[in-house]
């Protein structure tokens, strides 16, 4: 979880994954998400409300994980966002596949495709009253 005390309130962010979801929620929140969310209240004992309406800033679609808001150091007193993108990418393996090596032109070496994580550019965070919004521009593969 990360806290954030801004514009005389207390943002709580926390990360959540699709499994992690009640079928009730998901319902509410139009289905399980992925993704960073969050609650704020006028101060650290709460009460807490979900932010956006729902909570979720980030969703599965904008495919941008383990997202922390830091300092911008453009924008004193502004936050941005950085985290993990999940993406395919192309590798040379001569490791074991299916139990067995699996042979290529240049004998248990091939090319494949296997997800991985990379780090994201920093994103402004906008932050209008208690509605936050992080524009990655992207969408999960």
């Amino acid at each position: 979880p990360q806290i954030i005390q801004k514009n005389d309130k207390v943002y709580m962010f926390f990360q959540s994954m699709e499994k992690d979801y009640s079928p009730e929620w998901a319902d509410q929140v139009g289905g399980p998400q992925n993704g960073l969310h969050c609650y704020v209240g006028e101060s650290l004992t709460g009460p807490f409300e979900p932010l956006n309406g729902d909570g979720v800033v980030t969703r599965s679609k904008d495919n941008l994980y383990s997202v922390k808001l830091v300092e911008d150091p453009k924008r004193p007193g502004e936050f941005q966002a950085i985290g993990w993108y999940m993406e395919d990418r192309e590798v040379t393996t001569g490791k074991q596949v299916a139990h067995g090596a699996v042979p290529g032109p240049a004998g248990a070496a091939m090319r494949i495709l296997e997800k991985g994580l990379t780090l994201s550019p920093p994103f402004p965070v906008e932050w209008n009253g208690d509605d936050i919004q992080i524009k990655t521009g992207r969408q999960a593969v």
